[in-house]
């Protein structure tokens, strides 16, 4: 699990530094299209846990995340849950769109 936290914070991190990224780009800015309440996209949500109670090596975490990925799932954020100042265990957010 310590090896995967990093790598997972490291891919976190990464996308939000992308979608800042392309919120800067010089691109003018469109007025959203009339309706575009109606048009808005529905997510669906999942939390997948994991933790020193049910561990995974990181061949099985790295597998059922490419699972997901595969899916249509993308992950949102990683909420990591300290004890006595370790992490005794992390949630992974996950969303896709509704079909």
């Amino acid at each position: 699990m310590r090896t995967t936290l990093p790598l997972c914070l490291s891919v976190v991190c990464a996308f939000g530094f992308l979608t800042v990224y392309a919120q800067d780009s010089d691109e003018p800015s469109r007025p959203a299209p009339r309706g575009a309440e109606r048009d808005l996209i529905k997510w669906q949500h999942l939390a997948m846990e994991s933790g020193a109670d049910m561990p995974l090596s990181d061949a099985e975490f790295a597998r059922k995340i490419n699972d997901l990925g595969g899916k249509g799932w993308e992950l949102v954020t990683v909420v990591p849950f300290t004890k006595d100042g370790t992490t005794s265990k992390s949630v992974y957010y996950f969303k896709r769109p509704m079909k």
